[in-house]
């Protein structure tokens, strides 16, 4: 059967109540995850500079360690969480990576699962992402630079920009439905 849609207004607007980093914890807070959580990004550069500092990651180069870094990753854990932004190419979503290089080059946070801008987990389920551009901090030419790590399940992207160099969105669950549209 089909749902029933109800209008609805936005539980968090970014910057207004804070930033994304927020409306991901308000998000998580919340105590009925059944119901959807509408986040609202005005126009506007935002950088994430990652939600798990407590998590360090270590570049390694020919098998040995080469520099140690905190996570740059942000993570959404939560389910049915609605990401809308005002404008598609004036609302950008980018990281902080570390701006350190390898021997050959590349960024230390260079690779899958080491410097993604968003990481959706397993527990992320339902997400709606529109309207807005992700964009990687690592810039074109320095390896894989990951916009979107999608581990969860039924994820839909309507009129998204996903700016990346290479491996621009990376879904890691083979079990998962994804629908994109537009964009």
């Amino acid at each position: 059967t089909r749902p029933v849609i109800a209008k609805a207004m936005y539980d968090f607007i970014v910057p207004t109540d804070g930033s994304l980093i927020d409306a991901f914890a308000a998000a998580e807070k919340r105590s009925d995850k059944t119901k959807r959580f509408r986040i609202f990004i005005m126009k506007g550069k935002y950088t994430l500079e990652g939600n798990n500092t407590s998590n360090t990651k270590t570049c390694t180069v020919d098998d040995k360690a080469y520099a140690t870094f905190t996570d740059p990753t942000t993570y959404l854990k939560t389910p049915n969480v609605s990401i809308i932004g005002e404008d598609m190419m004036e609302t950008v979503i980018t990281n902080k990576v570390p701006n350190q290089f390898k021997p050959d080059g590349g960024n230390i946070a260079e690779g899958i699962g080491q410097g993604d801008v968003l990481s959706l987990q397993s527990g992320a389920t339902g997400t709606y992402m529109q309207n807005f551009t992700i964009k990687s901090a690592m810039g074109d030419a320095k390896g894989r630079d990951i916009e979107l790590n999608d581990q969860s399940n039924k994820t839909v992207l309507k009129d998204m920009c996903l700016w990346g160099y290479q491996d621009t969105y990376v879904s890691n669950n083979n079990k998962s439905r994804f629908y994109f549209e537009g964009g």
